[in-house]
């Protein structure tokens, strides 16, 4: 009785499965994206033996054609995991694993593009082309928009002028300079 039940729960399976089949392909043929009712057959004939793997990949390839990576991964595992695995379960998640893999390194070959030219942009901002003198751009307020290019460099002479003075001199220089 116990090995007819179990033939029983097969045929079964395979009949949702057969169902969940023509209910993804009446989808696709309407050119739908509602797979629902396939995705109900599937889960049910899961339900009925789940020692067998077949439910799982086709629960994967619905999560992919709806652009549920991470589901398919998941039902993939499982079907692979099954004591009866569909061996091309392994093909679709190495499919997955592939296609983000490619777009990992197509973005991470894009962030570092970006990164070098806005290390290249901010250089350029800093020093004047050919010339080791930084370039600063000084806005007023109020001075109808003016600008008024400052440029310096580190090797400027003027180190035995600064000595001399006094701190109020300095000050006085300093705000003038920098501030204004």
């Amino acid at each position: 009785v116990d090995r007819m039940a179990r033939l029983a729960r097969i045929s079964a399976q395979k009949c949702l499965l057969c169902l969940g089949d023509l209910a993804r392909y009446r989808e696709q043929v309407n050119s739908s994206t509602n797979y629902g009712r396939a995705r109900q057959y599937y889960s049910k004939a899961n339900h009925l033996e789940m020692r067998n793997g077949r439910p799982f990949n086709m629960l994967a390839i619905l999560a992919k054609v709806n652009n549920r990576k991470f589901e398919a991964v998941y039902y993939h595992v499982r079907c692979l995991s099954s004591r009866n695995p569909f061996q091309s379960s392994k093909e679709g998640l190495v499919t997955i694993f592939e296609e983000m893999k490619r777009r990992w390194e197509v973005g991470e070959k894009k962030r570092v593009e970006e990164r070098k030219e806005g290390e290249r942009e901010r250089e350029g901002r800093r020093i004047v082309r050919g010339s080791k003198v930084r370039k600063e751009i000084w806005e007023r307020p109020g001075d109808d928009g003016g600008r008024r290019l400052h440029r310096t460099t580190s090797a400027q002479s003027g180190g035995e002028e600064l000595a001399t003075m006094s701190v109020a001199d300095l000050n006085k220089r300093f705000i003038n300079t920098f501030l204004y």
